[in-house]
């Protein structure tokens, strides 16, 4: 008999932040919605339905999540395990939800896999096995995803078309990605990172900049003219996880997760000061990385007068002069690849 699946209501005002949080989670729980604080009042109080968790929005019209707490707490409805949503937590934040027993925040935008190991955390329960880097990809899924990848590529080409804009740095970002990550694979033994990975890793960075097609173009060419255009650009990261996790195939799982993770997380820093989640080095996805220094890499490789070593060596003391931007691990693999990476540009500029 399968086991039955424990139950979360989702409280939130957002129709589309409620869409992302079914996609996350309905594969693993049943999900009930409440569109505000009262609908969410009024489905605990009714008891119809056993929770096992609540996600609750901090910030809704009518009646904000603090104010759900306290009428919950009044009303006797407490003592469902809950987790707090919202765009910053902040420390009156973080003071308010102590002040009820809860310690736990997920950030907006969501990452998935966040959302997931936060529940699994609350629940006290074994995260279910999302581990997509074991075991060598079958042809049908090779196949599978090869087919996405290319209507993906056409949309995207026809965005880059009407806009004007080559794609050839980013044809120049994904050889890149491929050349440090082969290097990185080298030193695994196992199909961890098998050819047929690499290539889809490879491939997955020439989309880290597909969110842009969802927002305006003065965000994307001045965007820090004024915070708000600062935080529509910022919101690209999430809205390109977005775009590509539309597809769930289970046959395109793998590529699926690593684009989402290079889309996401491409604007991360090693030192934790990055956007959208303030990752670490240790907390950020060695491909999402990678094709990290290869945006910066190039950006700068490119504008200096010819692809020597010594020229290689002034683009990476250029990149370090940002401390905190990517770990001495990222900075040791490039110089690794030094030879490689020289030839490449070399080839590719050779052949217009």
């Amino acid at each position: 008999m399968a086991e039955e699946k424990k139950r979360i209501l989702i409280a939130d005002d957002s129709f589309i932040d409620r869409e992302i949080l079914h996609h996350i989670l309905e594969n693993y729980f049943e999900i009930t919605d409440a569109k505000n604080g009262y609908e969410a009042l009024d489905i605990l109080t009714k008891k119809e339905l056993k929770f096992d968790a609540m996600l609750l929005d901090v910030v809704m019209p009518l009646i904000d999540g603090f104010s759900v707490l306290q009428l919950m707490q009044n009303n006797g409805l407490s003592g469902i395990p809950i987790i707090m949503m919202t765009a910053e937590a902040t420390k009156e934040n973080v003071r308010r939800a102590a002040e009820f027993g809860i310690t736990s925040f997920v950030s907006k935008p969501f990452d998935g896999e966040m959302v997931l190991e936060k529940i699994h955390t609350l629940l006290d329960i074994e995260p279910r096995n999302t581990n997509l880097y074991s075991g060598p990809l079958k042809e049908f899924d090779i196949n599978d995803t090869n087919i996405f990848i290319g209507r993906l590529t056409g949309v995207y080409k026809d965005y880059l078309k009407n806009k004007g804009v080559s794609d050839e740095k980013f044809k120049r970002v994904s050889e890149l990605t491929r050349i440090l990550m082969t290097e990185y694979g080298s030193q695994f033994v196992g199909d961890e990172y098998e050819p047929a990975k690499i290539n889809m890793i490879t491939t997955a960075a020439y989309f880290y900049n597909i969110g842009y097609m969802t927002i305006p173009d003065r965000c994307i060419d001045f965007p820090k003219k004024n915070e708000s255009d600062y935080r529509m650009f910022q919101k690209h990261t999430a809205a390109g996880a977005k775009l590509v996790r539309m597809n769930t195939a289970s046959s395109c799982a793998y590529f699926t997760s690593v684009c989402t993770d290079i889309c996401m997380y491409h604007h991360e820093r090693a030192d934790g000061t990055g956007f959208p989640h303030q990752l670490t080095a240790e907390e950020t996805p060695i491909h999402a990385q990678v094709c990290a220094f290869a945006m910066q890499f190039d950006e700068i490789f490119c504008k200096l007068d010819d692809f020597t070593r010594q020229n290689f060596n002034i683009a990476i003391s250029q990149l370090a002069v940002d401390t905190g931007a990517f770990s001495e691990e990222i900075y040791k693999l490039a110089r690794e690849c030094k030879g490689t990476i020289t030839d490449f540009y070399i080839n590719r500029f050779a052949q217009g």
